[in-house]
């Protein structure tokens, strides 16, 4: 027998087999668009939970939420969620994001601010942000700008990194909480 022969030989024919390739490509191909959808801020000023403000409804855990139209997005009330933020993402763009008042926002991965734009990040009057990292003023060129003012507000990421940085606190009951093993944040 030639070793060709005797290596099919042991090689079992199974109709399962094609079945079991086919749910697994199906299960792959079901299974990207949840970890890349993308939803683009529509409105000018406005309500972050109004599904009408953005191209693909309103972000959830595994979106990222892109503010890059000049417009503003609001959270004034909890349970606001990403699984990224990017405000300024291309040179010339503008967006921000206020969080106040008892919203809250909870970003899985990284919030971006100014990508290769410009950027604004409001945290006041209470909001409250937990983030992966954040990156501001990304790319040259860019600028990021973040505020955290006012009593109760807070900022808690695991990872900072920064081109340059512009960051208001101008009371002292807010803080920005930023613990990495390489960089430290002092505000």
């Amino acid at each position: 027998m030639k070793k060709f022969d005797l290596a099919h030989s042991f090689v079992a024919r199974s109709p399962y087999r094609s079945v079991a390739r086919w749910a697994l490509f199906a299960l792959f191909v079901t299974s990207v668009p949840a970890f890349a959808q993308t939803t683009v801020w529509t409105d000018g000023t406005g309500d972050w939970f109004n599904p009408g403000n953005w191209s693909a409804g309103v972000p959830d855990s595994s979106a990222t939420a892109q503010i890059s139209n000049g417009g503003t997005s609001q959270i004034t009330s909890g349970g606001a969620a990403a699984g990224f933020v990017e405000m300024g993402v291309g040179a010339g763009d503008t967006g921000t994001l206020s969080i106040s008042v008892a919203g809250t926002l909870q970003d899985d991965g990284a919030i971006y601010i100014g990508e290769d734009g410009t950027g604004t990040l409001f945290i006041i009057g209470g909001g409250t942000v937990t983030s992966g990292e954040f990156l501001m003023g990304e790319n040259a060129g860019s600028n990021g700008t973040a505020t955290v003012s006012g009593p109760g507000s807070l900022w808690t990421n695991t990872a900072v990194f920064a081109r340059s940085v512009s960051m208001a606190m101008p009371h002292s009951t807010s803080q920005v909480v930023a613990s990495c093993p390489t960089q430290t944040l002092q505000v």
